[in-house]
Formats: structure tokens, C-alpha cells, sequence
């Protein structure tokens, strides 16, 4: 039955979607295509039927091993949902490759299963749920496909021979009612278990705070570019990861602010530069011998708490953050925090000397923070003028000394001389700061990944950069900087947080990836705390100029903000009111998407944008686009050579009269005819072609003329192609080979014995 054929095609389907879903959880492109790639050769193998069944004792080898493998990180304790998941992975492949049965197939279905409950903890993406819709409705219709298959392989076992007595128009009957009645029944099942999702969603709200029991076998979804103890003692290369940390949306005076200016958003501050130490060598650190009491806050549960002197709320900055577990304590803000308003119990720390905001909970529990923190958009000014406690090197205090490094008077003397005297400016730190800041820019060149060669052993890494390497990340310049200012004995200090330009005008939000994490300084001058970039121009990261390519992401950002917001953070708080907020989203998005739709045609001339793009991302990531390009041209060649395949089949069904057989019949056939075909091509090399009005039987029988061997064979695989035709005999491998020697045979005697 054609529904029965369908089970293994849809259940590939399945385990594609599965494989896909965990590929997005945890984020491995590179293993995605891999197994893809193994599939795509499985499939193909099945498909012109040369798949030979991997041996069990390999299979089982190839399981233990992996098994000892998870062991052995469960015994070290690293171990999560995302190794397991990894070794349901490779279990897919091993069944793949050893699959002869229903068993195997039962075991394949319950691997994929997993393999998605598995992603479904580890992610709150969009996309993966919009997947996992998708992989419901298929692993329901699978499920059922294999139910029928069970019962039609029992059925055909007892019936034996007996099915032959079967009504062919019976059959063809059930045959169209089978598929309408599945379809039918798993549109019912999928229809009532949507519903009931629904309903469980409205009234059983799943956000909730506190400690899961998965809590030990989930990962926290550390930040690659942030640290709030930066170590310069091991040179490191800056990944471009762009995997979402945050989305923040912004208000001001009652309105959205955001999208000609960019986000910057303060992590935490490092004010000591540790000299030479034998434990912790070179390394940015907090204040050290901080004595003041730290104030503290207790944020309930969708009450406000002010922790400072507050402001109009009208005139301060509101950002409505939504962060991902991050595994830290840091709690992002822009500069001057005084309030913060939380959905859930949030207990914490407020620096009145930095500004810098800190839970006393590891921000990788309970799922994301959603959170909404007041600032003024100023730096706190200390009332102390905080004590340098840095280890500075001579040769960095004598390069913040020149006059073109931090500048000079009218006179051409340096203003680092001018410091506390008569002479001085009244604003000389600003000055000494913008012109450090310039020379860096101007002098140095950004790089994500310094050589580490410039960097010798024993030597303090800032000075290795301003002399020898010339180059580096965003943390030498900001660390190089902060060094210089203090040297001068101008307090300093380096920041750390997120530098985002990345403003979605559909949602009216910012998204902040890691690779907008950044490292900036932030300098003490008369006016009060001061803000100065020196990094070099090149780490600028370009807007996305107004393409449909960028207004197509900007629309996915909004619905995946909005998927976060709404759906994975639904609680209590938002029971009453989600349906108003579904009904608005749904209204934006269909106005955004009519404008979009209006201005298809001057977004499509612009395409140039894209393929910019998409060259300098090939271009910075060249390994990567080798490997990928190469798993995709062995794709492409094996669907060229699935092609062929079918179009050779094609057209032999159509040479030996199958042409007009149903699909699932003629593929079976064409396959174990294939023999017959090939005999009739060696008679028509010699000239010898059977007219189409006249049957096979007919055909052979007025071949009287050639040698009575090869007329007796070709009689003999006649007689064959009728059975296999009409009395539904198969052919295995080593007949149909020797189905091909007997060919091979005949064409050789043809050559002897006809001119």
C-alpha cells in the first residue's frame, strides 16, 4: 500500500527535523551538516538499492564507545543536555546503517523523540519552536505510518500466497481511502492536542523561578565575549559568535528611543591592573580594598525598587531587557541605574561608586531574566577620588608622557607636565584623555586575533602591545588606555559590557549579540566621569543598510523578541492580559508586512548589500566556508547523481512498457527488470529491435534465426521477466548478477555467431 511506502521517506523527514532542532539548540552548524551529509548518503544507498546493513558488532562498538565517552564526562561532572543529545545523534546514524527491521525502525523513532525533548530544554528560540510545531505534526503521521506497517507485515505474513485470491479493485478502493482517512485522522489528533496546548498555556503558566531538577544537566549559555575578570596573561582571539544575548527596548520622554544612536550597555568595571604575580599574573580586576558598604536591593516580584535618588521617570532612560542566562551576576544597564522592576524575586547590589548593578543569584538558573531598569543615561560621580592601586610599568608611563600621546599647550610643552600646576588647563584630563584616545586610534590596528608571538612570556602584555605588536582587541586598547590615564594619576578605569548598533525598526528594539561585547574606558576629569572609545576605527560595525534581506531579519528578531516576551517568559503577570498583547503583535506584523510588501520592488534593487555581506563573512571565516562549501558540493553530487538515477530509470520504464504503472510499483519493478531492459539494448547493437505492438513472448519466439544457445536463453529470461512482472517474484542481489553474467554471455556469443 502506498501509504505503508511513505513510512520511511517521512520518517527520514522526521529524523531530519529531530537532527535540525538539536542542531539549533546547541548551536553546531559544522555537526549539522555532517550528519546531514551521512543521511543524504544513506538515503541514496536505500534508494538504488546498494545498502548493505552495517554488522551489529560494529554498530555495538561504535555505542559502547560513545556511551564511555558521556560516562566519563558525567563522572568529571560536565556533562548536559547538549553531550546527550550528541550521542542520540550519533545512535541515529549507527540505526541508519544497521537498520532490517521493524525493530530498528521503532528504535529510530523513539531516538528522534528524545533528541527533541532534549533541544525543547536547552533553547527558547523561535525558530526551534516553530520547528517543533512542524516535527509534532510529522512524528504524529509517522507514528501512525508505522502502526499500519506493523499490522500490514503480520497481515501479509499469515496471509502467504493466499493474498494473491485478494480483489485488485478492492484493493485499490482501500488503497484511496486509506490515505484520505490518515490524513483526516491525524488532522483531528493534531487539531485537539493544539487546543489543548493552548488551554494549558492560558491557565498553567510555566514561567517560574528557582532551581530546576534538570538544573544540573543544562548548560548556562555562557558569554563569550563578556567577563567581568579579564585575564591579559593568555593571548585570546575574539570569536564572532552571533548568538542573541539580550533584546532591549528603550524609552524616553513616552517614546521608543533607539536606531540613529547606539546601545551601550554597562557590564561591570575593572580598575586594578594586577602587576607580576606568580598565581594571577597580569589580570584586570574590580577596585581591590573597597571598605564602603555596597547598598543592596530587594526587587519583588513586579514591584518597582528604587535604590538611589530618583528622577522623572519621564525624563530617564527605561530599558525593558530581556536576557538570556548569561553565568554571571552581572545585571546589564545603561549608566546611572536608580530603579529596577523584575518578574520575579531579585535580590542584589548597587555600586553608588561605579554605577554597576549585581544579583546575588548566577544568572543561569530558572531560564531568562526579564527585567526593566530606570537610568539617567549619566555616570555616578564619586564623591571620593578613588586611589590607584594598578602595577604600571616605566615604559607605559613613559610613552603617556609624550606630548603627541597626550598632547601639548600652545607652547609645544606636554600637558602631562602641566598636571597640578598653575599652568594647566582648566579641563587638561579631557584633553589628556581624547588625545590618548586619538593617538591609539590612529597608531594601532583592531584585530581579533592577535598573533601570539608579539606577546613573549614574562613580559606585561600592555607593553608588548603598545611596542611590539601594535595590535589586538578592543580590551589592549581599553586596558592600554586606562594604564596611561592612571600612570598620569588621572583615575580610570575600563569598562566592560555591550557596544550595539543592531536596532530592529519593526519591533522598535535593540538585539545585542555577543559579538557586540566591548571594552571601552571611562576617564575622571573635572566635569565628572567621562566616556572615551580608543579602540581602533576598523572594530565599527556597519549598519544594515535597508535591503529586504535586513528588513526580513528585522521582522524574525521581532517575532523572536516577541516568542521570548510572551511566550517563554509567560506568567502569572501576563495571564490576563496576553491575548490583548497576541492581537497587537499580530496587527504590527500585518501592517509592517504590507509595507513591506509595497516596497518589494525598491528593496529588491539593493540586493548589493546582501552579497556585500554575505563576501566579507566568507572572507572572515574562511575555514569554515571551505569545510561548508565542500559538505554542500558532496550534497549537490549525490543529488545529481540521485537524479540521474531516477531519469535512467525513467526511461527504462518506459523501454520495457512500465511506464504508465503507478510510482510505487514501476520504482519496485524497474529495479528487478532491469535485467530485461538490458538484453533488449545487446539485441539492438545488433540490429535486432522488438517492434511495440508485439509482446516479450511474441518477441522471443521469432528470434529463430540466431544460434539455438543464445535463443534458448533469451526464451529463459523472458520466461523470467513474466514472473517477475506478473507473478510478483523477486530477484535478489546474486541473481540479478547473475542475471548480468548470462547477458554478458549472450552479447559474446552474438559477436561469434551472427554478421
Amino acid at each position: 500500500m502506498y501509504d505503508v511506502r511513505q513510512f520511511r521517506p517521512v520518517l527520514y523527514l522526521l529524523m531530519a527535523l529531530g537532527i535540525t532542532g538539536f542542531a539549533i539548540a546547541a548551536q553546531i552548524p559544522i555537526f549539522w551538516a555532517l550528519v546531514m551529509w551521512a543521511m543524504a548518503v544513506n538515503a541514496l544507498l536505500i534508494s538504488i538499492g546498494r545498502f548493505k546493513a552495517m554488522p551489529r558488532w560494529v554498530s555495538a562498538i561504535i555505542t559502547v564507545i560513545s556511551a564511555l565517552v558521556v560516562l566519563r564526562q558525567i563522572r568529571a561532572g560536565e556533562v548536559t543536555i547538549i553531550a546527550i543529545g550528541e550521542f542520540l545523534v550519533i545512535l541515529h546514524l549507527v540505526k541508519m546503517y544497521e537498520q532490517r527491521g521493524n525493530r530498528d525502525f521503532a528504535q529510530m523513532l523513539l531516538l528522534s523523540l528524545l533528541l527533541m525533548a532534549a533541544s525543547a530544554i536547552s533553547t527558547a528560540s523561535l525558530l526551534f519552536g516553530i520547528l517543533l510545531v512542524f516535527y509534532l505534526l510529522v512524528s504524529l503521521y509517522c507514528s501512525l505510518l508505522f502502526h499500519l506497517k506493523v499490522e500490514a507485515d503480520a497481515a501479509r505474513e499469515m496471509l502467504g500466497d493466499r493474498q494473491q485470491r485478494l480483489n485488485p479493485s478492492q484493493l485499490r478502493q482501500d488503497q484511496r481511502r486509506l490515505g484520505v482517512s490518515m490524513r483526516r485522522l491525524t488532522g483531528l489528533v493534531a487539531v485537539i492536542s493544539v487546543a489543548m496546548g493552548v488551554v494549558v498555556f492560558l491557565f498553567f503558566p510555566r514561567y517560574t523561578t528557582g532551581t530546576s531538577f534538570l538544573r544540573p544537566w543544562t548548560a548556562a549559555s555562557m558569554l563569550t565575549g563578556f567577563d567581568d575578570h579579564v585575564s591579559m596573561d593568555h593571548v585570546t582571539s575574539i570569536g564572532q559568535s552571533e548568538q542573541v544575548v539580550a533584546q532591549v527596548r528603550v524609552t524616553h520622554e513616552g517614546k521608543a528611543w533607539g536606531g540613529m544612536q547606539p546601545l551601550l550597555l554597562r557590564g561591570t568595571t575593572l580598575d586594578d591592573y594586577l602587576g607580576p604575580d606568580p598565581h594571577e599574573p597580569w589580570q584586570w580586576k574590580p577596585e581591590l580594598g573597597e571598605t564602603r558598604e555596597i547598598p543592596r536591593f530587594h526587587a519583588f516580584p513586579n514591584v518597582p525598587c528604587i535604590f538611589t535618588d530618583p528622577i522623572d521617570e519621564n525624563q530617564a532612560y527605561g530599558q525593558e531587557v530581556t536576557l538570556q542566562p548569561s553565568g554571571t551576576h552581572v545585571i546589564f544597564a545603561m549608566a546611572g541605574p536608580f530603579m529596577i522592576e523584575c518578574g520575579q524575586d531579585l535580590t542584589g547590589a548597587y555600586s553608588n561608586r561605579n554605577g554597576a548593578l549585581t544579583s546575588d543569584q548566577l544568572l543561569d538558573q530558572g531560564g531568562m531574566l526579564h527585567y526593566t531598569v530606570w537610568s539617567t543615561n549619566h555616570l555616578v560621580t564619586a564623591t571620593t577620588r578613588p586611589s590607584i592601586r594598578s602595577g604600571i610599568d616605566p615604559q607605559i608611563t613613559a610613552l603617556a608622557r609624550r606630548p603627541d600621546v597626550c598632547g601639548s599647550d600652545a607652547q609645544g610643552r606636554s600637558l602631562a607636565d602641566l598636571i597640578g600646576t598653575s599652568d594647566a588647563p582648566p579641563n587638561v584630563e579631557h584633553l589628556i584623555a581624547q588625545s590618548m584616545a586619538g593617538y591609539l586610534r590612529t597608531h594601532y590596528t583592531y584585530s581579533r586575533d592577535p598573533n601570539p608571538d608579539n606577546f613573549p612570556a614574562g613580559v606585561d602584555p600592555i607593553v608588548s602591545f603598545l611596542y611590539t605588536a601594535r595590535q589586538g582587541h578592543c580590551t589592549y586598547f581599553a586596558g592600554a588606555m586606562t594604564l596611561m590615564c592612571q600612570s598620569l594619576g588621572i583615575p580610570a578605569r575600563m569598562v566592560v559590557g555591550y557596544y550595539c548598533d543592531e536596532f530592529n525598526s519593526v519591533g522598535q528594539f535593540y538585539t545585542v549579540r555577543q559579538s557586540h561585547a566591548h571594552a571601552w574606558v571611562e576617564v575622571l576629569t573635572a566635569q565628572g566621569w567621562e566616556t572615551v572609545d580608543p579602540t581602533s576605527s576598523t572594530e565599527a560595525m556597519p549598519t544594515d543598510a535597508a535591503s529586504l534581506y535586513s528588513r526580513i531579519k528585522s521582522l524574525f528578531n521581532f517575532m523572536e523578541y516577541r516568542w521570548a516576551t510572551s511566550v517563554v517568559a509567560y506568567g502569572q503577570e501576563n495571564q490576563q492580559n496576553v491575548m490583548t498583547a497576541m492581537d497587537s503583535a499580530v496587527s504590527k506584523a500585518a501592517v509592517d508586512s504590507s509595507q513591506t510588501i509595497q516596497n518589494i520592488p525598491r528593496w529588491v534593487k539593493r540586493y548589493d548589500a546582501l552579497l556585500d555581506r554575505i563576501s566579507t563573512f566568507a572572507a572572515n571565516s574562511t575555514w569554515i566556508a571551505t569545510l561548508l562549501g565542500l559538505l554542500l558540493t558532496s550534497m549537490a553530487v549525490l543529488i545529481a547523481y540521485y537524479l540521474y538515477e531516477h531519469f535512467r530509470l525513467s526511461r527504462r520504464a518506459v523501454r520495457i512498457g512500465l511506464g504508465n504503472l503507478p510510482a510505487e510499483q514501476r520504482g519496485r519493478l524497474v529495479r528487478q527488470l532491469g535485467f530485461y531492459d538490458d538484453l533488449l539494448r545487446v539485441l539492438e547493437r545488433r540490429g535486432i529491435v522488438a517492434p511495440p505492438h508485439v509482446t516479450p513472448m511474441e518477441f522471443s519466439s521469432h528470434l529463430d534465426f540466431l544460434p539455438h544457445r543464445v535463443c534458448r536463453d533469451i526464451r529463459r529470461l523472458t520466461r523470467l521477466f513474466y514472473r517477475v512482472r506478473f507473478g510478483e517474484a523477486e530477484l535478489n542481489a546474486h541473481r540479478r548478477k547473475r542475471l548480468a553474467e548470462s547477458i554478458t554471455r549472450i552479447e559474446q556469443m552474438l559477436k561469434k555467431g551472427v554478421a
